[in-house]
């Protein structure tokens, strides 16, 4: 982790504030679920008995490697879209609601595709690691369900929420698509 340490980290969740928050931590989840996914094509590639899935294993761990890193990333963007929120003006705080709506949005995305990753890893991987796989396919279910509460809870604010409509069914969509 760039910034604080991990347990830093969990001390300034825990402080009281208002960020980081919620939104933050789902993109940490998004992220550890993104390390096993990598983790378990890690313990798959270069192994006999994979040799036939071997280049989409090398596809999923590349995937799963690009959004770890991108949750990492919106783990901090998050509590600064919150903070942008926080500090708006009233004829501002719509502007700013949308664009804090956006951090969730890409989250969910993200988890979602991540769900898919996980899934697949659990099939053709090392089967020696596939609990390591459905914990992360869960870490990725978790962020995927924190990130829609926290699109819907924003799109509640706006001064007009039919603004946010079309939000909120992409992720509800997202969240249909991994059942």
């Amino acid at each position: 982790m760039e910034g604080p340490t991990l347990d830093g980290w969990l001390e300034e969740l825990a402080a009281g504030t208002p960020a980081p928050g919620g939104g933050s931590a789902a993109a940490l989840a998004g992220a550890l679920s993104g390390a096993l996914v990598v983790m378990v094509a890690r313990l798959t590639t270069g192994r006999k008995p994979y040799a036939a899935v071997q280049a989409r294993v090398d596809e999923i761990l590349a995937e799963a490697n690009t959004l770890r890193a991108e949750l990492r990333r919106l783990m901090d963007e998050d509590a600064v879209a919150y903070a942008r929120v926080g500090s708006a003006s009233k004829p501002a705080k719509d502007d700013a609601l949308l664009g804090a709506i956006q951090t969730p949005l890409a989250m969910a995305r993200r988890a979602a595709r991540l769900i898919a990753l996980a899934r697949e890893i659990a099939e053709i991987g090392n089967p020696n690691a596939r609990s390591d796989a459905k914990v992360g396919e869960m870490l990725a279910r978790a962020a995927l369900g924190a990130a829609v509460e926290n699109v819907k809870v924003n799109v509640a604010m706006l001064s007009r929420p039919e603004m946010g409509k079309a939000l909120v069914e992409e992720t509800e969509r997202l969240e249909r698509s991994v059942r």
